[in-house]
């Protein structure tokens, strides 16, 4: 059965009936244990474990307890009252008398006994072991009566002593229990408070390590035990410089100088670390260490920033969004996915208007990052000197107009997440060294710093050009070109994969309907027609097209004419029209045949439409028919 917060631990059982008696009277639950000196320490003990939160005592009991347990001891203490009740029984006749017991008992009872006219000899005891000793001293002196505490009173009587009880009265054990419910009331709001305390250290982010002047560790919160990989019983009560590596806490302590900003390495993690003394007055008491993963202060910079600006740094475009069920599309999308798990860079090649950042954003999205920002720029978008600053961020006062602050770099903003770098081959070659040195060691500097800045970005690149020509040339970096070729992706055009056209057709629909609040429908000549055009654009001049005919056309599905009249009439160089015949050893006149013929095929025989997919005038078209008829005739 539990005990009440109040427990009385008391040498006999009188005393215990009176500090019940008391405390009912007061209104104070306890309850009460009989013990003396041992016997009450062990009673004390097991109060405590079945739920005692403060003891109350007395004498050398009290001064026992109060060492050995570790919870509050309030001392029934003696009054003067309690003093005057003993040397009122005694007898003035029979000379000098001995006063023995506990110093926290006896102290103060001799000037009292001066007073009254008595003769005191002091026998002060620190142990339980001395009285017996102490009290045979004063004996051999001729001292008969002796006066004290319970201990020294039942030890005199055995030696056949006379002896009188300094015993407690009400007043002292009504005082020791308001005194009791102070010291409990107390020790719950500390309790209260420390409980605060320790919710929000183990709460907070920041890793939080204190020691003590000695440079123990006494604080180790949760996170903490992430940082260093350690557990707090791993590290609580040990000299901080054994247990935490490349520490400098003890510095703070010796210098009492706070140490700010400060990196600490930890296996593959950084840390920013703050160190602070801990002073009472110029004294300096311990030390607290705050730190924090760079990387999660990284991320968390990031997303202040996102939401401060609204950059809306997300992809938006997953994979099974992109359209299309021709193989050609199809083996995109499946190296696509096989691609997306790993942490590689990937360099996707096509021509303008593919689909390239489409994608670069369903990698992302299917990737481990995928809760990271995805960040896109076109390289050939901006000069080189802006393209710097927004790909690394500066430095307040780096040049002239440089914002108060500075600024993040999109390589910053991507930390965690995903850069898509389009346009990559049109990079100017001082940036292709520093982006080199990004790929390679995961920093960057803003310009105008003079330290560098960890980032973890996974960088996706685009470009319509054949870079291997480009490095041959001179004007890519061979060494940047093979860390971004790791994963290769070729994103064909559409005139290579016109089965795609009808599913890329009903998306585009789609999307402008929703836009215009208008029903786009194509009706299967028009598909047709579409799917015989060339799409230099490819899919991104098939969407411009589609637009533009949804609002010029009138309502109803939109036909073949329709299509036909709005598509613009692309001229077919000869050498382009037979370009997979340059190996076939024709001759030039050979070549120019082949190429009319292919022209009238595809336009189904009419004359000005070839001629115009030649971007021949119709009459040298029909100059060279005739030409060519007569020599085979000849021949």
């Amino acid at each position: 059965m539990p005990c009440p917060p109040i427990v009385f631990v008391l040498p006999f059982e009188a005393l215990a009936e009176t500090a019940l008696a008391v405390a009912a009277e007061l209104g104070i639950p306890v309850c009460a244990r009989i013990g003396d000196l041992d016997q009450g320490v062990a009673q004390a003990h097991q109060a405590v474990a079945e739920g005692a939160e403060v003891i109350v005592s007395r004498g050398g009991t009290a001064s026992l307890i109060a060492a050995a347990v570790s919870v509050p001891v309030v001392e029934i203490r003696v009054t003067s009252s309690d003093v005057l009740r003993a040397f009122h029984q005694l007898d003035r006749s029979q000379g000098k008398v001995g006063l023995a017991g506990f110093r926290n008992v006896i102290y103060g009872c001799e000037e009292v006994g001066q007073y009254l006219g008595l003769e005191l000899v002091q026998i002060p005891v620190l142990r339980q072991e001395e009285v017996a000793a102490a009290i045979a001293g004063v004996s051999a002196r001729g001292i008969r009566h002796v006066i004290g505490d319970h201990i020294s009173h039942l030890v005199a009587r055995q030696m056949g002593l006379r002896s009188t009880l300094i015993e407690s009265g009400r007043e002292g054990i009504a005082q020791a229990l308001f005194e009791a419910q102070h010291v409990l009331q107390v020790k719950r709001e500390e309790r209260s408070r420390s409980q605060q305390v320790r919710t929000i250290i183990d709460s907070v982010q920041d890793g939080i390590l204190a020691v003590d002047r000695a440079g123990t560790v006494i604080i180790f919160n949760p996170s903490a035990e992430r940082s260093f990989g350690l557990k707090a019983e791993q590290v609580l009560g040990y000299p901080v410089q054994d247990v935490i590596p490349n520490t400098r806490l003890h510095e703070v302590l010796q210098t009492g100088i706070a140490q700010v900003g400060e990196i600490q390495q930890v296996g593959s993690v950084r840390l920013a670390t703050t160190r602070v003394p801990v002073k009472v007055g110029n004294e300096v008491v311990g030390a607290v260490a705050t730190f924090h993963d760079v990387t999660e202060l990284q991320r968390f910079e990031q997303l202040v920033r996102q939401k401060l600006h609204r950059k809306g740094l997300v992809a938006k475009n997953s994979l099974d969004q992109i359209a299309g069920g021709s193989p050609a599309t199809r083996q995109v999308v499946e190296a696509a996915y096989r691609y997306a798990p790993a942490d590689a860079t990937v360099l996707i090649r096509g021509e303008s208007g593919t689909g390239k950042e489409l994608l670069a954003q369903g990698i992302h999205l299917v990737s481990g990052r995928r809760q990271g920002p995805f960040v896109a720029i076109n390289c050939a978008a901006l000069p080189e000197t802006l393209l710097e600053s927004e790909l690394f961020g500066y430095e307040e006062g780096a040049f002239t107009g440089a914002r108060r602050g500075g600024k993040q770099g999109l390589f910053e903003l991507a930390h965690g997440g995903t850069i898509f770098l389009d346009e990559i081959g049109e990079m100017p070659l001082s940036l292709q060294a520093r982006l080199l040195r990004v790929l390679q060691e995961k920093e960057i500097m803003r310009v105008g710093a003079e330290s560098v800045i960890p980032v973890d970005v996974r960088v996706i690149a685009a470009t319509n050009r054949h870079l291997e020509t480009e490095v041959a040339e001179g004007r890519f970096r061979s060494d940047l070109f093979y860390r971004l070729d790791i994963l290769r992706l070729e994103v064909p055009p559409l005139r290579e994969r016109l089965a795609d056209i009808p599913a890329l057709v009903d998306g585009i629909a789609a999307r402008l309907q929703q836009r215009y609040s208008r029903a786009v429908r194509l009706t299967p000549e028009a598909l047709a027609e579409l799917a015989r055009y060339r799409w230099p654009g490819n899919v991104r001049e098939l969407e411009n097209f589609l637009e533009r005919i949804a609002l010029v056309a009138p309502d109803g599905p939109i036909d073949g004419s329709q299509v036909r009249a709005h598509l613009p009439r692309q001229p077919e160089p000869l050498a382009a029209a037979v370009a997979d015949d340059w190996t076939a050893n024709l001759t030039l006149a050979q070549l120019e045949e082949r190429a009319i013929q292919r022209a009238l095929e595809r336009e189904h025989g009419n004359l000005q439409r070839a001629a115009e997919r030649l971007g021949l005038h119709r009459t040298t078209l029909y100059r060279k028919l005739h030409h060519n008829d007569a020599n085979r005739n000849k021949h």
